[in-house]
């Protein structure tokens, strides 16, 4: 949520300001934002694999990067979702793909609108997000083990209440929906929803997003130590791309989000649940003991200390293990 109180500052400095907009400094903001020349740099492969692509008739060409590893082809395949942020990407998933592919046959996926895959000027929403997960779960010859990044989490838990039958189990990383959302981001958002939707307001809130400064700020409160170079790097070259405004901007509108995610998303899954967590800057965990002390089936939490939601930069060993074993119980049954 951190996105949305930068971009809430932003646009309410914008709107006490609105009498003076005419002034040389917001004017020449806005107009340099809606037309200055735009450079495209290349977008590398996040991380050695092939890459593919997953039609989808609403979100158009889904971006799939698979292992180039041959494992053992009797154990479950995994499929890795990111998060949502101005400058998301599989890349996210990369300390997670490059082991595990040692095992197992895996998939890292880029939601619509980000990373490799195509990023239209569309109506982004949870339903969208999660039917672009469901796409590729039709790609596996069986079903598979997901796991998936803090509102990732709230797209893998829809496709997995869609479509139990092509998932083995879930894993979530630092989820969104396990918590008491405040009612000042609440109030934050329905200003943004009005003055994004203002284009060339909403290229420049996006703009103030991507900077180099605002791209290391959001990173280093994610990280209880450094922030990871390599991710800094790509999330500037993929806030980048062509159209990269879009799912943003609907994020941080708060349309990406499911009201009370807990009873409608996560509460009504069947299959085994593993959640790791720790200390987050965005959300918080409130209701994870009682998701995780009932229900159906398998369901487990596991703090990985000393992280602050992305365990798999920093305590990338804890959290494989964590996953390897959750596997291996869940295989086992």
């Amino acid at each position: 949520m951190g996105l949305v109180r930068l971009a809430a500052k932003t646009t309410s400095g914008l709107v006490r300001r609105l009498p003076a907009l005419a002034t040389a400094t917001a004017v020449g903001w806005l107009g340099y934002s809606a037309f200055r020349t735009r450079e495209i740099p290349p977008l590398p492969s996040p991380f050695p694999s092939d890459l593919e692509f997953v039609h989808s008739l609403e979100a158009g060409s889904i971006a799939i990067h698979k292992a180039r590893a041959s494992p053992d082809g009797n154990t479950t395949p995994v499929l890795l979702v990111h998060s949502i942020n101005a400058a998301a990407s599989s890349y996210e998933m990369s300390p997670l793909f490059q082991r595990v592919e040692r095992e197992r046959a895996v998939v890292a996926m880029d939601l619509p609108g980000f990373g490799h895959s195509d990023r239209p000027d569309i109506k982004y929403s949870p339903d969208l997000m999660s039917g672009a997960i469901a796409s590729v779960l039709n790609t596996f010859d069986r079903p598979v083990h997901i796991v998936a990044l803090s509102l990732g989490s709230e797209f893998a838990a829809r496709a997995a209440n869609t479509r139990p039958d092509r998932v083995t189990s879930l894993t979530f990383i630092s989820p969104t929906g396990m918590g008491r959302r405040r009612r000042t981001e609440e109030v934050e958002e329905s200003l943004l929803d009005n003055l994004v939707s203002l284009r060339l307001l909403g290229q420049a809130i996006f703009d103030t997003l991507i900077t180099d400064r605002a791209i290391h700020y959001f990173l280093g409160k994610s990280f209880a130590g450094d922030a990871d170079a390599g991710l800094a790097v790509f999330a500037n070259l993929t806030s980048r791309q062509p159209g990269a405004r879009h799912a943003p901007l609907a994020f941080i509108q708060g349309k990406l989000f499911t009201p009370n995610a807990m009873s409608t998303l996560y509460e009504p899954l069947l299959v085994p649940i593993l959640v790791l967590y720790d200390e987050d800057p965005y959300t918080d965990f409130a209701d994870l003991p009682g998701f995780t002390g009932g229900g159906e089936g398998i369901r487990h939490a596991e703090r990985i200390p000393g992280t602050r939601g992305l365990p798999q930069f920093e305590r990338p060993e804890l959290t494989v293990d964590a996953l390897q074993r959750f596997w291996k119980d869940v295989d086992s049954r």
